[in-house]
């Protein structure tokens, strides 16, 4: 699996044995095969690597038009609610329809047709385009990214939420 022992030289790092807690029981299927739980790290990888962006922009005080230029990243998604409910219902059913679509919950017993994560949005051909190698790469890269934007969001809730527990972030005005 992709990710599971780049920087231990071949070697797995799972003190946890999270990697195989589905075969603890097999017979009842009530813990996540490794592959529903790579799912569901890509998928939090992704939202927070989106969620990083936000926060960085929106701390930096650009704006879209017609909604308040002057509010806390903590504070955007109910402003944004406030000042135009219907278009941010319309997102809200979207990802509904959307999350409703490509639950993963064959995954949870390690089915599923399709790699986790491969939504099939491809439409730009830009996969097609990559080696083996060059994709893996890729995909490495997102996991590595997506993980690494998980700790920074997490940073940035814990200096929201309690002042000064993050002394970087306090001293640049997060």
């Amino acid at each position: 699996m992709i990710g599971a022992s780049e920087e231990l030289g071949g070697a797995v790092w799972d003190p946890l044995g999270l990697a195989s807690v589905s075969e603890q029981s097999p017979e009842l299927q009530t813990l996540p095969h490794v592959k529903w739980l790579r799912e569901s790290e890509l998928k939090h990888g992704r939202i927070c690597m989106l969620a990083f962006v936000g926060i960085i922009v929106t701390q930096a005080g650009v704006s879209i038009p017609s909604y308040p230029t002057n509010v806390a990243w903590t504070d955007a998604l109910g402003a944004a609610i406030k000042n135009n409910p219907a278009g941010m219902a319309q997102i809200f059913i979207l990802l509904t329809i959307l999350e409703g679509y490509f639950y993963p919950g064959e995954m949870w017993t390690g089915g599923g047709d399709r790699e986790a994560g491969d939504f099939g949005f491809d439409y730009l051909n830009l996969m097609k385009k990559q080696t083996p190698e060059s994709l893996n790469k890729l995909k490495l890269q997102e996991l590595k990214n997506g993980r690494a934007a998980m700790i920074a969001v997490a940073g940035f809730a814990s200096e929201a939420l309690i002042d000064q527990s993050v002394p970087p972030f306090h001293t640049l005005g997060f």
